[in-house]
């Protein structure tokens, strides 16, 4: 069972939809976080991409076979959550870290069903 918020991909529409990964992110923890940073992306990568919407998690099987490697691929994607701190981000696909960043009474590292080994550098940036 989900007990973390669901977070949000940029998504390029068409008729053959992509969850589109910026700058190695590919989740955000809001829909308004992942619009500001689309709209901090260059004209011509814009252009490049066409038509963009940001998705919840909760919809993905309306655009995608979710027992898809492509998906499950996805899922353990680099996340970037807004910072506890005044300013700044943090950058990370490390459970651990995601599980930890929510209060204990929202998120339970053992009811997350996106787990994964892989690890990077994480900061706040």
């Amino acid at each position: 069972m989900k007990t973390r918020p669901y977070h949000y991909c940029i998504m390029q529409v068409g008729k053959d939809p992509k969850i589109i990964e910026v700058q190695g992110l590919t989740w955000f923890e809001t829909d308004d976080l992942a619009y500001e940073y689309w709209g901090h992306m260059n004209m011509e990568f814009q252009k490049k991409i066409g038509p963009i919407s940001v998705i919840s998690e909760e919809n993905l099987p309306y655009f995608f076979d979710c027992n898809s490697e492509y998906i499950k691929a996805k899922l353990t994607g680099t996340r970037l959550l807004k910072s506890k701190e005044p300013a700044g981000v943090k950058v990370t696909n490390d459970q651990k870290v995601i599980s930890e960043y929510y209060p204990d009474d929202e998120f339970h590292p053992d009811d997350n069903p996106f787990k994964s080994e892989s690890v990077i550098d994480e900061g706040v940036h």
